[in-house]
């Protein structure tokens, strides 16, 4: 019954809303707001690691409902991915109070030993001094660094080694992840043992990390559920500004892998789709739009293209709005066809009259596909 009180108190935009309550003799039922696109665990379960960007996003939603929690006296103390629920807006929704505790008076410190093992603050496990509203910063720095690195900084296979490691402060950044120094300089003032000096939520809010605040999206678009934000969507937020971190290579890579694309291609009668499943090859092809000439990077594409095509040719039938291999019991006539290309060929040799242009080529994997703009 504790955690209805608080949370039917708390409304705020970036809190699970509390709609209603009932009780029979075994039970009491909980009715709360639905958040269709799950939590940050499922996210980061697909997606494996987050881009700055996207963290920032997400880090200035959360700060908005802690500073709001803390101001009406209450400490979370079960910060972590499963809890932070995403919206049908992409809006972060704080959920889960069960381990929610009210501050009485101005000092408090709590001694009940509670939280999950990879969050969980030093002070809370050496429960003598007690702890307060700085247990949830340390949660939130454990956050960040889980988004970005892919795993919690003090995870192991025992519990009790967890434990040990967060109570000396024993983790590290790997050295293959790129990561800004900002971020990593957040993330060292937020991981500190001694919770007097470790960064409140307004001394992270203030951080160069999240400034300046105007390059930071709202909200992010549903395709980031899926894959990273495109080099096109960063480029309108942050013009000036060096990608290479946000768009690295091991971010290229984690849109490559475990993905069933969906092909659509355009042209004026509307578009056509197919859905690919083979894994992806590593080697790239040479394949023209236009007059322009793209290499693709290793993608699942590209063994559909070499096992259909016979590493050769590229046909697009514009009467049945699909690819076929050249020389099947299926083929058209060479009239019907609009799209041919031999790898490495020239232009000129294939390229007939076409009404297809295609721009940017981008990756959409598991729901959302690949497609072609």
């Amino acid at each position: 019954m504790s955690e209805i009180k608080i949370h039917k108190h708390l409304k705020n935009e970036n809190i699970v809303n509390f709609e209603h309550f009932f009780e029979d003799s075994e039970n009491v039922y909980i009715l709360l707001e639905l958040c269709q696109n799950q939590t940050l665990n499922e996210l980061l379960r697909r997606r494996k690691r987050l881009t700055e960007l996207e963290i920032k996003c997400y880090l200035m939603q959360i700060l908005n409902a802690l500073i709001f929690i803390h101001s009406n006296h209450v400490i979370h103390r079960d910060l972590k991915l499963s809890n932070l629920f995403l919206s049908s807006n992409m809006e972060i929704k704080v959920g889960d109070f069960g381990l929610a505790t009210k501050v009485n008076y101005e000092g408090e410190r709590k001694k009940t030993v509670c939280g999950t093992p990879n969050y969980i603050a030093p002070e809370i496990l050496d429960s003598k001094s007690g702890h307060s509203y700085e247990v949830d910063s340390w949660s939130l720095g454990v956050i960040i660094y889980t988004l970005l690195i892919g795993k919690p900084p003090f995870e192991t296979s025992d519990v009790k080694t967890t434990y040990r490691k967060i109570k000396v402060n024993d983790y590290s950044f790997p050295e293959n992840v790129k990561i800004s120094n900002e971020v990593k300089n957040l993330i060292e003032r937020i991981l500190v043992t001694n919770p007097a000096q470790r960064l409140t939520l307004d001394e992270i809010y203030e951080h160069e990390f999240l400034n300046p605040k105007l390059s930071i999206p709202k909200n992010l678009p549903s395709s980031t559920l899926a894959c990273p934000p495109s080099v096109s969507y960063l480029k309108k937020l942050i013009p000036n500004k060096d990608l290479s971190i946000e768009i690295s290579t091991q971010n290229k890579k984690m849109m490559a892998e475990n993905t069933e694309p969906l092909i659509q291609i355009f042209d004026k009668k509307g578009k056509s789709d197919f859905r690919l499943t083979e894994r992806r090859a590593s080697e790239s092809i040479n394949v023209v739009f236009g007059n322009k000439k793209k290499e693709f990077p290793a993608t699942q594409t590209h063994k559909f293209f070499n096992d259909k095509f016979n590493k050769d040719i590229l046909v697009f039938d514009q009467k049945e709005n699909y690819l076929k291999k050249e020389g099947n019991e299926e083929k058209k006539d060479d009239k019907d066809k609009i799209f041919q290309t031999k790898r490495n060929e020239p232009t000129k040799n294939f390229m007939k009259k076409t009404d297809i242009y295609i721009d940017e080529f981008l990756d959409y994997s598991m729901k959302y596909g690949l497609g072609f703009l």
